[in-house]
C-alpha cells in the first residue's frame, strides 16, 4: 500500500521527535492544509518524544480551550486564537511553543527575549481586552500571528523571532 502525505508527514514528525529536532523537517508539513498539520505534528512529535522517554509538556499539547490568555505563556499568541475559536493545540500555538522552547530557550538571547516578553506581554492583553473593540484587535493581530509562524514552518527562525519582537514592541507602543 502507497504511503500517502499524511503518513509521510508523519513518520517525518516521529522522525523529528525521535532526533529531538521538531523543526528539522517542517517544510513538509507546511505544504499540507492546515487542518491537517496541527494533528499530524503532535501525533508524529509526541510519539518520537515518548519513544525518547520525554514526557509532552501540557503546555504544548493541552486541548484545553480556556478563555485565560495567560494559561500557556504565549500570552498574544492565545489571546488571538481564543477569539478566532481555535484549540489550545491549534497549529500556531505549537509552533510557536516550539520554537519558543527549542530555538529560543537555549540561547542567553533567545531567553532574555522570552523573559522580557513574559513581563510586557499580560498587560498588552490586560490592556486590549478592556477595549470595546478587543476582539476587532485581536483579529488584527492574528495576521501578524500567523506570519510569525509561516516564518517559523519556513525555518526563518531570525526573521520569525525579530517579526514577533516587532508585534510586541508595537503593541506595547500602543496600548501601554
Amino acid at each position: 500500500m502507497a504511503k500517502t502525505e499524511n503518513d509521510k508527514a508523519h513518520e517525518d514528525g516521529f522522525k523529528a521527535g525521535k532526533e529531538g529536532n521538531f523543526l528539522t523537517d517542517l517544510g513538509k508539513v507546511a505544504a499540507l492544509p492546515i487542518t491537517q498539520r496541527a494533528a499530524i505534528w503532535e501525533k508524529g512529535y509526541d510519539e518520537g518524544a515518548r519513544h525518547r522517554g520525554e514526557e509532552s509538556s501540557d503546555d504544548e499539547t493541552s486541548s484545553d480551550n480556556s478563555s485565560s490568555s495567560s494559561d500557556s505563556s504565549c500570552y498574544l499568541t492565545t489571546a488571538c486564537v481564543n477569539v478566532m475559536g481555535l484549540p489550545n493545540n491549534c497549529l500556531e500555538l505549537q509552533v510557536l511553543r516550539k520554537f519558543r522552547n527549542k530555538i529560543l530557550m537555549p540561547t542567553s538571547r533567545g531567553k532574555k527575549a522570552v523573559q522580557e516578553y513574559h513581563k510586557l506581554a499580560p498587560e498588552i492583553v490586560q490592556s486590549i481586552d478592556g477595549r470595546g473593540n478587543a476582539e476587532y484587535i485581536w483579529q488584527q493581530i492574528y495576521t501578524n500571528i500567523r506570519h510569525a509562524v509561516s516564518l517559523v514552518l519556513n525555518k526563518d527562525f531570525e526573521g520569525a523571532f525579530k517579526h514577533y519582537k516587532e508585534i510586541t514592541l508595537n503593541l506595547k507602543d500602543k496600548f501601554l
